[in-house]
């Protein structure tokens, strides 16, 4: 969306990505094309919208500014909806574009949407409606649905409202990817369904109407669904790739061992479909075994929750966290996702948005840091600046001064290890109850993590290539230690 309704796509803060390949245009409404843009929902925890507030509640921002459909500035107290002192100024009260982040509709444990807003249901960030109690794909751009946990949705809005007969199925005929009972949209066209082992898809005329149909299946498959070529290859040499009338059957899970012990301790789902699991890593757990014969990692709980889903799926973790470190952690449940979404995180097509509280005011013309980063030769766990190293770029996107303290919302233009804690301790900031680097204790390190948390995941799917937005609340320590040095309750 842009502001003021016009067809320019928005640039800053939230509003776009590290690749800047999230340009679907918005499906629907006077939705306009949103080009890479993390400006849609993010989850909280315990927020309330501010009510009466036109286009976009703003609740809490992140130095944002949110603009008027004249685009003139009104300055004034009463024209504020600033939950908090996210220093987010609302200017004027009609169908507002909010250039940056923070602007949208957060979701979480339970938050309420804004009443009598415009278009879109505002509970705090990303401009995006509240649909529903769990997370869900987002088809098209940043503009749809999106996931929380016990929210309520808007009441009185205009173009995406999460209540009421106007919100049903989020694609249209136009869309080419159809949703019908029991199936789902398929890159370029059709419908899939899982049968067993199997994925049932309906590529269309591009198969159905080819005179060579093994041919035009392969061209279907490596162009359109683009079914990495290892994988086209080895199902090809197995029979796994079957024409059965107007129906193309691939045999994508096929049973397989867990590779690690379960544990039967719940993992917390954040989302999970036949391709994808998000489930939330909570501190103190590492995501993988070290070899030091622990059964306490995050893949030992998955491992349990497959298994008790009925097995048979290897554990696949696309990305990690540091052990001391919250936040939403992908898998891949069949080897077709694995190869998809390890090829994005090469590509740098899966962003991740992290919250972080520092020591310190963190000065507002510090928004990128830029600074390799290698190996500490003096302490073996620790990682620090240095010319010699890899190529490492941080990017502070929003901030709220705290007492003593700032609260950061952080993006990755790389991942290295410990990354986000070297950069704010090299720049004189270090994360609050990170004792490795220099942070003051202040409550979290008696617990053994610091104030870093993993608020956000964005992906491609990997069948239909739509954008699945996964969100996770704050963590109870992590509130708890905001609002003591001063933050509104989010």
């Amino acid at each position: 969306m842009t502001a003021g309704g016009g067809d320019k796509p928005r640039s800053g803060g939230w509003d776009k990505t590290v690749t800047g390949r999230w340009d679907k245009p918005a499906r629907g409404g006077e939705n306009t094309a949103v080009k890479g843009s993390w400006d849609k929902a993010v989850q909280g925890s315990g927020n309330k919208a501010a009510k009466g507030v036109g286009d976009k509640a703003v609740i809490g921002g992140w130095d944002k500014a949110a603009k008027g459909s004249e685009k003139k500035a009104v300055k004034g107290a009463k024209d504020k909806a600033v939950r908090g002192s996210w220093d987010m100024t609302a200017k004027g009260s009609e169908n507002k574009t909010v250039k940056g982040s923070w602007d949208k509709a957060v979701q979480g444990s339970g938050n309420k949407a804004a009443k009598g807003v415009g278009d879109k249901a505002a509970i705090g960030g990303w401009d995006m409606t509240a649909k529903g109690s769990e997370n869900k794909t987002v088809k098209g751009s940043w503009d749809k649905a999106v996931q929380g946990s016990g929210n309520k949705a808007a009441k009185g809005v205009g173009d995406k409202a999460a209540k009421g007969s106007e919100n049903k199925a989020v694609n249209s005929a136009e869309d080419k990817t159809v949703e019908t009972a029991g199936s789902k949209p398929v890159p370029g066209g059709g419908a899939w369904k899982r049968r067993g082992e199997w994925l049932e898809a309906m590529p269309g005329r591009a198969v159905t109407g080819a005179a060579d149909k093994e041919a035009a299946i392969d061209r279907w498959l490596l162009e359109t669904a683009g079914m990495p070529a290892k994988l086209h290859a080895r199902l090809r040499r197995e029979g796994g790739i079957q024409w059965r009338g107007d129906r193309l059957r691939l045999a994508l899970w096929p049973e397989r061992e867990a590779g690690i012990e379960s544990v039967w301790q719940e993992a917390r789902v954040l989302y999970e479909d036949d391709f994808c699991l998000v489930v939330h890593k909570p501190a103190g757990m590492a995501v993988h075994p070290d070899g030091s014969g622990s059964d306490a990692t995050l893949d030992h709980l998955v491992a349990g929750h497959y298994a008790a889903s009925g097995g048979g799926i290897a554990v696949r973790h696309i990305h990690r966290l540091d052990k001391d470190t919250t936040g939403p952690v992908l898998y891949a449940k069949n080897e077709y996702a694995q190869l998809v979404l390890d090829e994005d995180m090469r590509s740098k097509d899966i962003s991740r948005r992290y919250a972080a509280i520092t020591e310190g005011t963190v000065p507002a013309q510090l928004t990128v840091i830029d600074a390799p980063i290698g190996r500490d030769r003096h302490h073996a766990a620790r990682r620090r600046v240095s010319p010699g190293g890899q190529p490492a770029v941080t990017r502070i996107t929003g901030r709220e001064v705290l007492r003593g303290a700032t609260a950061l919302q952080v993006e990755l233009e790389t991942g290295r290890t410990h990354q986000i804690r070297v950069h704010l301790s090299h720049a004189g900031h270090p994360l609050i109850g990170d004792e490795l680097y220099g942070g003051p204790r202040w409550g979290l390190a008696e617990r053994g993590r610091q104030a870093l948390h993993g608020e956000a995941l964005a992906f491609r799917h990997p069948w239909t290539r739509e954008l699945t937005v996964v969100a996770d609340p704050w963590p109870e320590d992590m509130l708890r230690l905001r609002e003591s040095l001063g933050g509104a309750p989010l």
